[in-house]
């Protein structure tokens, strides 16, 4: 308890930061709150000011936090929206330009845009899946969801470093959460590094495995992690690329 007291003492005296939610625990409600239903009416301990004080101040700075998140919501919509009204002046479509467009038209039940491009092209196989993001597996999902195609999604998510240009690993777990078990296969064998590195990474990988959500937060029977997917005729197939336990040329 005296440490507490000494970090909100820090606090007062502007030396240190606190969290709100620290801060709170001193306000006379949830002072209140802790006391035994026999003493929560006798309130002459808290009736000090400063437990007052400290309520209003957390209160001021909820409403403060709403105001500026409020103000960048609107700071980003404005940005957006006069970004797109530049590009249109100019005549200019990004990349995400392209893949929104395409994902919105794909949306509706009308279009027979998903049709068009399945019937040109069967088969589609796209590599390094673990930099993808929602956005483009939802398109592919929503072009190679008929009986007639086949779509191939080759991924790694021991190679996903590229989230700084918007690569979501989040779509290739969420990916996997939804394939079946018997839709998964194994390529375990490296035949382009030492043995003395691929000893390293699964030693590296070994420690995050030893937790219970696995390194990639999901819980594994076998020591496999994801790295190929395969969406046909309507199933969601993930063929795993292993690290650990693989056997070095």
């Amino acid at each position: 308890m005296k440490s507490r007291l000494d970090e909100i003492d820090q606090w007062a005296e502007n030396k240190a930061t606190v969290e709100l939610a620290t801060i709170e625990k001193y306000g006379f409600l949830k002072l209140e709150k802790a006391l035994k239903k026999d003493y929560q009416k006798e309130h002459t301990k808290f009736t000090f000011s400063a437990f007052t004080e400290i309520d209003n101040l957390v209160e001021h700075c909820r409403i403060e936090n709403k105001i500026v998140k409020n103000i960048k919501q609107h700071t980003i919509k404005w940005i957006r929206n006069r970004y797109a009204q530049e590009k249109k002046k100019l005549s200019r479509v990004t990349f995400e330009d392209m893949l929104s467009n395409l994902d919105n038209a794909l949306k509706s039940e009308q279009s027979r845009l998903g049709e068009v491009i399945r019937t040109q092209y069967p088969v589609a196989l796209i590599d390094e899946f673990q930099d993808t993001d929602p956005i483009q597996y939802r398109i592919f999902s929503k072009i190679y969801q008929n009986q007639s195609s086949s779509c191939f999604l080759i991924g790694d998510p021991k190679q996903a470093i590229y989230s700084f240009r918007g690569a979501d690993i989040y779509t290739y777990l969420e990916a996997h959460k939804h394939t079946e078990e018997n839709n998964r296969h194994t390529l375990d064998t490296n035949y382009r590094s030492t043995e003395a590195f691929v000893d390293a990474v699964n030693q590296l990988f070994s420690q995050a495995e030893s937790k219970l959500e696995g390194a990639f937060f999901w819980e594994m029977q076998q020591t496999t992690l994801c790295g190929l997917t395969l969406l046909k005729q309507r199933d969601l197939i993930i063929i795993c690329t292993s690290i650990i336990n693989l056997r070095p040329l």
